[in-house]
C-alpha cells in the first residue's frame, strides 16, 4: 500500500553561473545577486526599490544597478514568488532571510568522473563553444526558464535573474 503526497521535496541548488574568464562579470552578477537578498531582508520590493544603495564600483552607467535589478523583477523573495513558489515552496533550506533557520548544506553532485557524450552537433552546446561565450545559462523547466517562441522572450526564476 503507497500513497501519493502532495508535499515536494526539493535540495536542487538554485545558483547562477558566470564564464571564469570575465572576473567583471562574475563580480557583477555576484553583486546584483547579493543585492535581490538583501532587497528582501530589509523588506524592499519592486515599488521602494529606490531605497537601495546606488554604487560607483562598475562605473556612472551601472550606479543604479541594484534599484535597477530590484524595481525591474523584484527581491529575490518576490522572483522566487512569481517563477518557482507553484513548482518548489520555499522551506526551511531555502528561508534563511525570514530569520527561522541559518541552515546552510552542501549539495550533493554526482561523480566527477563522468564523461557524456560530445555535444550535438548544431545544437546549444556547440553553438556556444563556437561563439566561445556563454552570455548566461538557463534551464529550461517550468517556472525555472520557459520561452514564448511567438513573442520571443523568456520568463522564470533564472531568466529573471540573467535580466
Amino acid at each position: 500500500s503507497y500513497e501519493i503526497g502532495t508535499t515536494i521535496h526539493s535540495k536542487e541548488p538554485l545558483a547562477a553561473a558566470t564564464r571564469k574568464d570575465d572576473r567583471v562579470w562574475t563580480k557583477f552578477v555576484s553583486w546584483v545577486f547579493e543585492a535581490l537578498i538583501q532587497a528582501e531582508e530589509s523588506n524592499i520590493t519592486m515599488e521602494t526599490a529606490d531605497m537601495l544603495a546606488i554604487t560607483d564600483a562598475f562605473g556612472e552607467n551601472f550606479r543604479n544597478m541594484f534599484r535597477n535589478a530590484v524595481r525591474a523583477n523584484g527581491n529575490y523573495g518576490e522572483i522566487y514568488e512569481k517563477n518557482l513558489e507553484t513548482y518548489i515552496p520555499r522551506s526551511r533550506l531555502n528561508a534563511i532571510n525570514d530569520g527561522s533557520t541559518g541552515l546552510i548544506y552542501s549539495f550533493p553532485f554526482g561523480s566527477i568522473d563522468t564523461q557524456g557524450p560530445d555535444p550535438l552537433v548544431g545544437g546549444t552546446i556547440q553553438r556556444i563553444l563556437t561563439r566561445g561565450v556563454l552570455n548566461c545559462g538557463v534551464r529550461v523547466a517550468p517556472g525555472f526558464a520557459t520561452q514564448d517562441t511567438a513573442q520571443s522572450t523568456w520568463s522564470g526564476f533564472e531568466a529573471d535573474i540573467c535580466r
